[in-house]
């Protein structure tokens, strides 16, 4: 069970229906919420012990004012010893191509779902399959 997932998406029931999920699957201890990347960032930057960085961070791609790009453009900026401490999967419910040839320029550190999160989803993310760009 990791300690803190974060889910970070503009639309207010994707975000509940990640969250119950991770909680009903026990995939963590806490699950914070976050509707904008700017916010997010916000919490990330003033975060100071590597232990309280979340272990995983579901990343909605399509976000107005900071998409789910810009979001990483901006979390690598990120002491190196807190990222490496988490792990990004970025979500989406459009099947838009551009974002998949996006998506080969962050595959060293994320992995890509379909929406909604599922819990098969989540067992993947539990296995020791390697954290490599990978559409479900």
């Amino acid at each position: 069970m990791k300690d803190l997932v974060l889910v970070i998406d503009d639309y207010e029931i994707h975000s509940l229906a990640a969250e119950i999920m991770i909680k009903r699957q026990a995939f963590a201890k806490k699950v914070m919420t976050f509707s904008s990347a700017i916010d997010a960032l916000a919490f990330l930057s003033s975060v100071k012990e590597v232990s309280a960085f979340p272990e995983v961070i579901f990343l909605d791609i399509q976000m107005p004012l900071m998409d789910g790009f810009e979001f990483l453009d901006e979390y690598i900026q990120l002491p190196a010893s807190m990222r490496e401490r988490c792990s990004i999967v970025l979500l989406s419910a459009t099947q838009v191509p551009n974002d998949h040839v996006k998506m080969k320029l962050y595959a060293h550190h994320t992995r890509f779902f379909e929406k909604p999160l599922t819990r098969e989803k989540l067992a993947l993310l539990t296995s020791n399959a390697p954290m490599a760009l990978q559409a479900s």
